[in-house]
């Protein structure tokens, strides 16, 4: 299932609908436009000839908030002589999650918690397959930046123990002729990898550093390796409680409200604070964030990929 039309607009139109009944002739509300946290609604009716005019608009403020709805008005332009149109901003605070909440428990309802808890044990055996089979999880992930996630599976597959025995060159072509968009960049990327294998084996096995200390390791030290990418290979072999901040995700977070806008650049210090917010999210889920990944995953895109 792909959410069409999001959680928030659906509330948001029936609250609407609520208002409308009580105010309406003399105040009429309809939802114009929904963009990130901020919405914009027409008011129109009898309320227009008063000066009391702001009241109606904070009244939907009172009801929405009543619902469970924070928000408050950031700007009224007065559109025609007896209409309004008001700019609204949802205001959440860490505790506002009930309704992804919600959707998540309804899929654990069906098939695809089945597939999650399938696909969660898939990841904690590749963490402990022979390092070949692990350095392919992170040539997957190098290739996943900016590129097709299913499509990369694809190639994963088609080179299978190519990672580690094809030159740079050779990789390359091949990468090139699979329709990777980067291939020689990927394929310099890789070789480079290829010789902290050692390394990264002793980093992974090192049980006094935990997963964050890890994810730092993969950053600094390995090329092509973002905090996503660090924190997509690290579920994929077993580790739980990193986010990955594909554009996926980012774009369901934005669409019911819970972020406002998709960063132009995702930074380490905005990435660590999308990441908290999806950490209490899957608190309140009973959910590690490998598990809540792939459920928000579902949710956006109606697949679960790896």
């Amino acid at each position: 299932m792909v959410i069409e039309i999001s959680i928030f607009m659906k509330k948001l139109k029936k609250y609407i609908e609520e208002y409308n009944k009580f105010h309406s002739p003399e105040a009429k509300a309809e939802l114009i436009e929904i963009k990130g946290n901020k919405f914009i609604i027409k008011f129109s009716g009898h309320y227009c000839f008063t000066c009391g005019a702001r009241e109606y608009f904070e009244d939907l403020v009172y009801l929405l908030k009543e619902r469970g709805m924070k928000t408050k008005i950031i700007n009224i332009e007065e559109s025609s002589e007896n209409e309004n149109i008001v700019e609204f901003e949802i205001i959440h605070s860490v505790n506002d999650f009930y309704e992804i909440i919600k959707e998540i428990n309804r899929l654990r309802n069906t098939e695809v918690k089945k597939l999650v808890e399938k696909r969660m044990k898939e990841f904690e055996k590749i963490g402990e397959s022979p390092p070949y089979r692990i350095f392919s999880e992170l040539c997957f992930c190098i290739l996943t930046a900016n590129f097709n996630a299913e499509r990369a599976v694809k190639i994963q597959e088609e080179i299978g123990n190519g990672f580690i025995s094809l030159s740079e060159q050779k990789l390359a072509r091949k990468l090139m002729n699979l329709g990777h968009r980067y291939p020689n960049m990927r394929a310099k990327y890789i070789v480079e990898a290829r010789k902290k294998l050692d390394e990264l084996m002793r980093i992974l096995r090192n049980k006094n550093k935990n997963e964050n200390e890890k994810r730092e390791w993969l950053v600094k030290n390995i090329k092509g390796l973002g905090y996503k990418e660090a924190s997509h290979f690290l579920r994929n072999i077993g580790y739980k409680n990193c986010a990955i901040l594909d554009f996926h995700i980012l774009d369901l977070l934005i669409e019911i409200g819970i972020i406002k806008n998709k960063p132009k650049s995702l930074t380490k210090r905005k990435y660590l604070e999308i990441e908290t917010i999806l950490k209490k999210i899957a608190k309140k889920a009973n959910l590690t964030l490998g598990e809540l990944d792939l459920y928000l995953w579902y949710l956006e895109t109606g697949k679960i990929v790896k």
